[in-house]
């Protein structure tokens, strides 16, 4: 996944998660079983893995998301030192590491170390602020829409947090994560993320530059009890 230069954020994550895709990932972080519980793909199993990724993130486990992650292998060329635009975020030629695809809410993409997709993840559900309230609703963690056709199967989360990407602590932000999922024949595996910290509404509304990225945007109803 080296060397490669230049890629406008969105579309290029889309195109990074359709080449690990059709690679099948690179093996470095296989995901485990179910827990007994068997999933399906398509629309209708994807319907029915978001009532199971919301009981997920709604505990705060993180390392939900984190097992599943479809990671590509990282080998960094002298062209990736220092990180381009784009690019896997290397520190030295030659280092290897596992990444996944992400991508920022109007801004530049790259392929991310793991653990720090998951210092990220958790950074977020530490700093969440579940009490809090705005138009979007409450501040814990929750999965808030979907963008699901024959080919992409899409979960927005949202969580209204603190002292998070650089915004002052004590001072409450509404955030966005849209995570994209490609279904690997027995369960559902994170592809790629987009973080949202700043004009986290694009995504949480069917605002015309968020049905850019998210067409098929639709409010999650919870499966009730």
């Amino acid at each position: 996944m080296a060397g490669r230069r230049n890629y406008l954020s969105h579309a290029w994550l889309a195109a990074v998660i359709w080449l690990v895709a059709a690679a099948g990932g690179c093996g470095l972080n296989d995901a485990g079983d179910n827990g007994g519980i068997e999933e399906h793909g398509g629309e209708a199993g994807f319907r029915e893995f978001l009532d199971v990724l919301q009981a997920a993130v709604g505990d705060g486990d993180v390392d939900f998301l984190v097992e599943r992650a479809l990671t590509v292998e990282v080998v960094c060329g002298e062209d990736d030192v220092p990180p381009q635009t784009g690019g896997p975020e290397c520190v030295e030629v030659g280092e290897r590491f596992a990444g996944l695809p992400i991508s920022r809410w109007r801004s530049e993409g790259g392929i991310r170390r793991i653990h720090d997709v998951r210092d990220d993840l958790a950074a977020i559900v530490a700093r969440s602020v579940p009490a809090a309230r705005d138009d979007f609703g409450g501040g814990g963690l929750t999965v808030y829409a979907s963008n699901v056709s024959t080919d992409r199967f899409d979960a927005i989360l949202t969580a209204i947090t603190t002292g998070v990407a650089g915004s002052p602590e004590g001072s409450l932000r509404r955030v966005a994560l849209g995570t994209r999922w490609i279904f690997d024949g027995s369960r559902w595996r994170l592809a790629g993320l987009l973080f949202a910290y700043g004009l986290a509404e694009d995504l949480l509304r069917p605002t015309d530059v968020g049905l850019m990225y998210y067409p098929h945007w639709d409010r999650f109803d919870p499966e009730q009890p």
